[in-house]
């Protein structure tokens, strides 16, 4: 019986290595259709232009003259010419040009129906039928420099080279790599990741995305389950929740955040934050800093101060949890914080007389505060 059991067993994976031999070899030899479509279209330099795709990459740049050129390329690949054509058939690209107002849109299955279309739109139900490595949809666009670009592209990347126009992109299940974006610009970004490397001012909406920015004047920020780095910024303002996030070097920023990770490098002038359930960790507080407050609840706060920091200070937090340099202690009043136990308040001016005080406000509930000089000085647990 057991020689019987270990025959049935060899014949069955036998059977199961020729199923998949047979679909591999049925994948290697899948017939590939591709079709172009090029256009071309004067237009005022101050042109908008909309693009709609799925299924393909986009690659956008920007030259001095009055047109826009859009080169689509179709792929499909199928088991025979026959399923190639059928599939190439349910794509088609609709363009339209309103004089001021360009638009490009990527439509699959036109004839199949209104309740289909609804489906395909609203969950893209499409994606389980036409499969991304059976099916892609490219675009190379060339617009004037300052041209408007509304780009929504779902199930590929985005490249955009120097643009000095605004710019709406709206990204899913893809990346974006982008050099120089010098208008206004706004991004929703979900399940990818983007690298910029400088751009002017950007609102990003985040969700699962992965960003690295290495330079910006301001930055705009709504963000969930993400990871955002910034070498660079003049200004961030942050609404955040579940996300990592990394300033090296910032003017100002301000925001609020839940079940959120802060690491600041630098900050030069304000940091105003409200945080929960998190961790905050400044490593370089610069010694002309003007304000910071931050109000936390099980958030705990690292900051690094510049030994030349002048600081009119007050905390509010659990005795037991306040970390100071010892040399502090004699220039703070101590006193207890009305109605909650275990807490007081500590308050006054610290560290070297100079021609500019920073003021800094903190507001901990059960959570650590741990303020130190870059130098090494000994602390003190009050």
């Amino acid at each position: 019986m057991e020689q019987v059991g270990k025959n049935r067993l060899f014949k069955w994976l036998i059977m199961l290595l020729l199923v998949l031999a047979g679909s591999q070899a049925q994948a290697q030899s899948d017939t590939r259709l591709t079709k172009s479509i090029n256009k071309a279209y004067k237009v005022p330099k101050d042109i908008t232009v909309d693009v709609s795709n799925k299924y393909g990459r986009v690659a956008v740049k920007s030259w001095a003259k009055d047109s826009v050129l859009i080169s689509v390329e179709i792929t499909a690949y199928a088991k025979d010419s026959r399923s190639t054509q059928k599939l190439m058939e349910r794509v088609e690209i609709d363009f339209s040009n309103l004089g001021s107002f360009l638009t490009v849109e990527t439509v699959l299955d036109r004839g199949s129906g209104t309740f289909k279309e609804l489906l395909n739109t609203v969950g893209d139900v499409s994606k389980t039928v036409l499969s991304s490595n059976k099916l892609t949809i490219d675009y190379e666009i060339t617009l004037p420099e300052g041209a408007s670009l509304f780009l929504d592209n779902r199930f590929g990347n985005v490249f955009i080279a120097d643009h000095g126009g605004p710019i709406k992109l709206t990204l899913a299940h893809g990346d974006l790599k982008a050099n120089e974006l010098k208008g206004k610009s706004i991004v929703d970004l979900s399940f990818g990741k983007a690298n910029i490397r400088r751009v002017h001012d950007v609102e990003l909406t985040l969700k699962a995305a992965q960003v690295d920015i290495q330079q910006a004047k301001g930055i705009i920020l709504q963000s969930m389950t993400s990871e955002l780095r910034v070498e660079s910024a003049l200004s961030a303002r942050v609404d955040s929740r579940n996300d990592k996030l990394n300033f090296q070097k910032v003017g100002w920023i301000s925001g609020k955040g839940m079940f959120t990770d802060w690491t600041l490098g630098e900050i030069q002038e304000n940091l105003d934050l409200e945080v929960n359930y998190g961790q905050v960790i400044l490593h370089n507080l610069n010694k002309d800093f003007a304000k910071v407050r931050l109000a936390s609840k099980y958030t705990d706060l690292d900051v690094t101060m510049d030994p030349a920091s002048w600081v009119n200070l007050d905390i509010k937090a659990e005795q037991d949890k306040i970390y100071i340099p010892g040399n502090w202690i004699p220039m703070l009043t101590n006193s207890p914080v009305a109605g909650k136990e275990g807490y007081i308040q500590l308050s006054g001016q610290v560290g070297r007389t100079n021609d500019k005080q920073g003021i800094m406000q903190l507001d901990l509930q059960g959570a650590s505060v741990t303020l130190r000089y870059m130098e090494a000085l000994p602390f003190t647990k009050n």
